[in-house]
C-alpha cells in the first residue's frame, strides 16, 4: 500500500440559495467542490491494538479547487464518517455518546492560504462553541453506531473566503482484525440549502504486527541436587553470572510501533517452586547508564528508553528505593505465575524497527521444584473489551505473544532397569546399586535414596510386593541386597518367591547397577551363575524418554 497522499474526489455540491418572494425561489447559487484526503504518510497501526488512533481525515473545500464559496454565512453542516464493516469505533464516550477526544476543526494547512478573520464553531450536541482562530477551533463527534461518527457543525467567518479546510482527528478503532481501515465521508446541510449528496472513501489505517517476541540464546537447564548445574544462588549485583541470565527480545513489527508511554507485560508461568526471576529496573535513571556494557545484565533497546513500571502480581509499583543498577525480584504465585511491566520512557523517530533485549536473571533456593518456566511478552494493558468503554484503559491490547521456555529444573535422579530377576526354582538374585557421583573428575557428589519397584508375580500366584524405599546411599556407597532376604539395615525387606523385573528410581545422578543370578539356592552348591549390568532408562519428569525414531534409548 502506497504511503503517498491519496485524494478521492468528494463531489459535494453546496448550493447557497436566497429566498425570493413567497415561493422561496432560488435566486443565487454558489457551488463548492470538496476533496477528502488522508494524512501525507498513511498511519500504520498495531494489529494487537483495540484503541488504535487512525490517520486524520481532511476535507478541502473552496477556491483552491477552482470554485468560489461564501463562508461568511452560517453553514450548518453535518459530516458523517462511516468505517468499513467490521470496524468498531472504541473511543470512550459519555452518556450521550459524545466522544470528547474526537475533534473536528477548521484550519488551513501550510500549503493553503489562511482564510483570515475569526471563526465561531459550534455543534448541535449541547456543547459550547469555541470563539477562537480557525486553526484551534474544535467540536466533538457523536458515535451514532459501532462504526459511524457524526459531526454537526455551525461556523461563521467575519470575512468572506474562498477556501476552507475541515479536519477530523482522534478517532480510535479496534485494529485486531488486521484489515485495512477505510473511512467513507459524507456531508449534508440543513433544508436551508440545496444539497447534492456525494461520498468519498479513504484508507486511514494499515494494521500490522506491532510486536514480535522471541527468546535470545538458550534456555537455562538446572538440576535440583547441585548448585553447579545452575541457576545461581549468589548475590545480586551488577556482575551476576551471565550463565544464569536469559534474554527476552521485544522487537517492533514496524518502525515507530513502540511509542512514548507504551507498556509491555512480561508474563511468567509454570516457574518451578523455589525459583525466582529477577529483572533490571531500567536502562536509564539512577546510574545514568542507558547503554549495554556487554556484560549481559543491561537492557539493550537502542534509542528506546525502558523502565520497570510494576513487578508484583497485584500491580503495585516497584519499591521506590530500588536502584536502577540492581535487579528486582518478580513476585510469583504458588503456581509459579506472575507479571511485570515495562514502560517506554524515551522514544525517538526511527527509520528501522527497534529491538529491545530484556535480561531475566534466575535464582533458585535449595531443593527447588521441578518444571519448565515460561515467559511471554505483549503490549499492555491486555484486555478483552473490544468495544467502547468508559472504564477500560486507553490504549489497550489483545494478548498475542507465544510463551518461550526460559528455564528448566530437572530431577537429579537415575532410573535403572533389571530386566530379569528371580527367587524361584532354587534360584536367587543379588542386586547391587552404586552411587558413583563421587569420582576423580570434579563431579558434585550427592547422596540419595532408591525406590525399588517390583514388576512380576510370586511363585504362589500372589501379586508382586509393594515398592520399597531404601535408606540414604552416600556418594561412593552401594545398596546391596538379595531377593530372598533383602537388606533390612538399608530398609529393603526380602521378596522371597518373586520373579519378574525390577526398576530402581534413585534420587542421585550416576547410579549404576549389577544383577547376579545363581541356582542351587537352599539345596546345595550352585552350578550356574550369571551377572549383567542394569540398563539406565532415560527419564525426564517421570516420563520414559523415547527417541525421534520411536524407540526407547537405553544404555549401561
Amino acid at each position: 500500500m502506497s504511503n503517498l497522499k491519496k485524494f478521492f474526489v468528494l463531489a459535494v455540491a453546496l448550493v447557497l440559495a436566497l429566498s425570493v418572494g413567497v415561493d422561496n425561489a432560488l435566486a443565487q447559487t454558489t457551488i463548492a467542490q470538496c476533496i477528502a484526503e488522508e494524512e501525507m504518510s498513511l498511519k500504520k497501526v498495531r494489529s494487537e491494538g483495540i484503541t488504535e488512533e487512525v490517520s486524520a481525515i481532511f476535507l478541502d473545500c473552496g477556491e483552491a479547487l477552482g470554485t468560489e464559496i461564501d463562508h461568511s454565512a452560517k453553514s450548518n453542516l453535518r459530516f458523517t464518517i462511516t468505517f468499513n464493516e467490521g470496524v468498531t469505533i472504541t473511543n470512550a464516550r459519555n452518556s450521550d455518546n459524545i466522544a470528547t477526544d474526537i475533534a473536528a476543526s477548521l484550519n488551513s494547512g501550510e500549503d493553503l492560504a489562511h482564510p483570515g478573520g475569526r471563526y465561531v464553531i459550534t455543534d448541535d450536541w449541547g456543547e459550547a462553541g469555541d470563539d477562537v482562530d480557525a486553526d484551534t477551533a474544535t467540536a466533538n463527534g457523536k458515535v451514532i453506531d459501532d462504526n459511524i461518527v457524526e459531526f454537526r457543525l455551525s461556523h461563521a467567518a467575519t470575512t468572506d473566503d474562498q477556501h476552507i479546510r475541515y479536519s477530523f482527528r482522534g478517532i480510535r478503532v479496534d485494529a485486531t482484525s488486521g484489515n485495512n481501515v477505510r473511512a467513507e465521508v459524507s456531508v449534508s446541510r440543513t433544508t436551508d440549502y440545496q444539497i447534492i449528496p456525494s461520498n468519498g472513501r479513504v484508507i486511514v489505517a494499515d494494521p500490522e504486527t506491532g510486536l514480535k517476541t522471541k527468546r535470545q540464546g538458550n534456555a537455562i537447564s538446572g538440576l535440583t541436587c547441585t548448585a553447579s548445574k545452575g541457576p545461581g544462588s549468589g548475590d545480586l549485583d551488577n556482575n551476576v553470572d551471565a550463565g544464569n541470565i536469559t534474554l527476552l527480545r521485544l522487537e517492533e513489527g514496524f518502525a515507530g510501533a513502540f511509542q512514548l508511554g507504551d507498556m509491555f507485560m512480561l508474563k511468567f508461568s509454570d516457574v518451578p517452586e523455589g525459583v525466582t526471576p529477577y529483572l533490571r529496573p531500567g536502562d536509564e535513571g539512577g546510574n545514568g547508564d542507558d547503554t549495554d556494557d556487554g556484560d549481559g545484565n543491561d537492557i539493550s533497546c537502542g534509542d528506546i528508553g525502558m523502565q520497570l513500571r510494576t513487578r508484583l502480581t497485584d500491580g503495585r509499583a516497584m519499591a521506590s528505593d530500588s536502584n536502577d543498577w540492581e535487579f528486582a525480584a518478580v513476585e510469583l504465585s504458588s503456581a509459579g505465575s506472575g507479571e511485570a511491566y515495562y514502560r517506554v520512557t524515551r522514544a525517538t523517530a526511527e527509520t528501522a524497527a527497534v529491538k529491545c533485549d530484556i535480561p531475566i536473571y534466575w535464582r533458585r533456593a535449595a531443593g527447588a521444584g521441578l518444571g519448565t518456566g515460561m515467559v511471554a511478552g505483549s503490549f499492555a494493558p491486555v484486555s478483552t473489551v473490544k468495544t467502547a468503554s468508559s472504564s477500560a484503559p486507553t490504549p489497550r491490547f489483545v494478548e498475542t505473544s507465544a510463551s518461550f521456555e526460559m528455564i528448566s529444573i530437572d530431577d537429579c535422579s537415575t532410573t535403572l532397569l533389571f530386566p530379569f530377576v528371580t527367587n524361584q526354582a532354587q534360584h536367587d538374585t543379588g542386586i547391587v546399586i552404586a552411587n558413583t557421583s563421587m569420582d576423580a573428575f570434579g563431579t558434585d557428589p550427592h547422596n540419595g535414596k532408591c525406590m525399588i519397584h517390583y514388576h512380576g508375580s510370586m511363585g504362589d500366584g500372589e501379586a508382586a510386593p509393594s515398592s520399597q524405599e531404601s535408606e540414604m546411599i552416600d556418594a561412593g556407597g552401594q545398596l546391596v541386597f538379595t531377593l530372598s532376604s533383602g537388606a533390612p539395615a538399608m530398609g529393603i525387606s526380602g521378596a522371597a518367591g518373586f520373579q519378574g523385573y525390577l526398576m530402581a528410581r534413585c534420587t542421585f545422578q550416576f547410579a549404576h547397577g549389577l544383577a547376579f543370578i545363581t541356582n542351587g539356592f537352599g539345596v546345595g552348591t550352585a552350578s550356574l551363575a550369571h551377572g549383567y549390568l542394569a540398563l539406565v532408562v532415560p527419564v525426564s519428569h517421570d516420563d520414559r524418554g523415547v527417541a525421534a525414531g520411536g524407540h526407547e534409548m537405553l544404555n549401561n
